[in-house]
């Protein structure tokens, strides 16, 4: 379980534990959900969208969200688009194992890659 921080040890990710999340009776993780609700300039709502997956939460929720509005997809193609995750620091790239194309290919190319083949967020 890596939603909670540890005093003295970082995270999956290599951030440094931040006591807003320190483990407590009956405390919840703070990063333990995502919701996004989007809505038109009406009022009237267009999507809604939430995720886990601790700091990939994040790029998951934008990713369906881009996807859905922008590029017109349905909620389905929407969540089993391809996703990339970086955690913006010196971190690997972390590719979606599910499908490869040539501009993952290219960004898999350009530095250090994740070493584990798992999907980086469920949303």
């Amino acid at each position: 379980m890596d939603d909670f921080s540890t005093p003295g040890h970082p995270n999956f990710f290599g951030f440094p534990p931040s006591p807003a999340n320190f483990i407590r009776p009956g405390k919840r993780p703070m990063s333990s959900q995502s919701p996004l609700v989007i809505y038109n300039t009406n009022g009237q709502e267009l999507m809604a969208v939430g995720g886990a997956g601790g700091s990939t939460i994040i790029s998951g929720v934008a990713g369906v969200a881009l996807h859905a509005l922008w590029l017109k997809a349905d909620v389905k193609q929407a969540v089993d688009a391809p996703r990339m995750h970086n955690q913006l620091q010196s971190s690997p790239f972390r590719p979606d194992p599910i499908r490869s194309g040539p501009v993952q290919s290219g960004l898999i190319r350009s530095g250090p890659v994740w070493p584990d083949p798992v999907r980086p967020n469920p949303v």
